[in-house]
């Protein structure tokens, strides 16, 4: 009984189970078609992730701000930039051009030619000193020659020149007057400095064989701080050089010293427009390089000049402070004028006769100073076809 009772089942006459029962089957079976379904087309619209490779995705660009176009630059060497010599116009290198001016004296005895290093002065004076000889005082900016000489005793007269170029000062003994001078003048000097008595110099007596170099004073200079100079003030050059046409085929310059001896005449060259220098009758040449001495510019001034009262010396005194007339000897035509100079420190103005600055040509100069009322000077200009004598 007890099994017939766990066995015994509902029994559905109407036929609802059964049509239940297949409904829920066929809603199955939908929905697994439509998962189906479903899966298929995720499988075949989605892209791959791992099948494949990706490709390495370029970084954008980034957009910069228009720019200049850069120039470019050609490969040159660097040019060298020059300056101006105060002492000759030339164009040199910027540390020369503030190398401070040395001044030298060097003597023109007859017993004592012919000189050394003179040729490579940047400018030369030449003055009557005492019994009718005269005697030279040459400034050095560019060149270092190792041997300068004879050197000699400076005069008075000298500081004025020496001031003027701010200068180192160098000689060997002096006017007793010098000595009383140098400091109240504040001129850095160099006596005796770096002087030796030339061995070689056979048949001179000992006054004539004293020489100096450049090399050494400057390095004298040097432990006293006297190397350089921020400005000095220049004579005028001008860079336009006279056409070949427009010079004279020769001229003839006279310095009428005193004594034979020191007579001068400068012979002017129409191809290198320059002067060259005789000395009673010969030309001047130079130890060192036996070259003829010569210069661009000749300048003559014209001082007064007078013996010294009581020296037993015969020593002169001049006027170097003031003005008085001038000639300046260039591209082989004479410019007169007047020379001007206002104080011991002030540079000497060479004016011509309506009062302008004459132009030099740029390279050595040679100033000549003479008497004034004495006819020291005359010159002689041969054009090209013509003979003409100027006195």
């Amino acid at each position: 009984m007890g099994l017939e009772k766990n066995q015994e089942e509902k029994i559905d006459f109407t036929g609802e189970y059964n049509k239940k029962k297949k409904i829920i089957i066929i809603s199955s079976a939908v929905l697994l078609l439509l998962l189906g379904f479903g899966l298929a087309y995720a499988k075949f619209t989605s892209k791959p992730q791992e099948s494949q490779t990706p490709e390495e995705k370029a970084e954008p660009e980034e957009v910069s701000e228009q720019q200049e176009p850069e120039e470019v630059e050609e490969d040159l060497e660097p040019k060298e930039v020059l300056a101006a010599s105060y002492l000759t116009g030339e164009l040199i290198e910027p540390d020369l051009a503030k190398r401070r001016p040395l001044a030298i004296i060097v003597e023109n005895h007859s017993s004592s030619r012919p000189p050394t290093g003179l040729i490579e002065a940047d400018i030369v004076y030449e003055v009557p000193v005492e019994a009718g000889i005269t005697r030279f005082m040459a400034i050095y900016q560019q060149n270092t020659p190792e041997k300068v000489g004879p050197e000699r005793s400076t005069r008075v007269y000298f500081l004025d020149w020496v001031k003027e170029y701010n200068a180192v000062h160098a000689h060997i003994g002096q006017d007793p007057l010098v000595l009383t001078l140098i400091r109240p003048y504040e001129i850095d000097n160099l006596r005796d400095t770096g002087a030796w008595w030339d061995p070689e110099s056979t048949g001179r007596s000992r006054e004539h064989r004293a020489y100096t170099s450049v090399v050494k004073l400057r390095e004298a200079m040097a432990n006293n701080n006297w190397e350089f100079v921020e400005d000095l003030t220049s004579w005028v050059y001008s860079s336009q050089a006279s056409e070949l046409a427009s010079r004279p085929e020769a001229q003839y310059v006279h310095i009428n010293y005193s004594n034979d001896q020191y007579k001068v005449v400068w012979h002017y060259n129409q191809e290198d427009n320059k002067y060259y220098r005789y000395q009673h009758q010969t030309p001047h040449m130079d130890a060192s390089n036996d070259q003829q001495l010569h210069a661009a510019n000749l300048v003559i001034q014209h001082l007064s000049i007078w013996p010294r009262r009581g020296d037993d010396k015969g020593r002169k005194d001049m006027q170097v402070i003031g003005e008085g007339d001038l000639m300046v000897f260039r591209d082989g035509e004479l410019v007169r004028g007047r020379w001007h100079k206002e104080s011991r420190e002030s540079r000497t103005r060479l004016v011509d006769e309506s009062g302008q600055d004459i132009q030099l040509r740029p390279g050595k100069t040679w100033v000549q100073i003479v008497p004034s009322f004495e006819n020291t000077v005359n010159w002689e200009t041969i054009e090209s076809g013509n003979d003409s004598l100027n006195m």
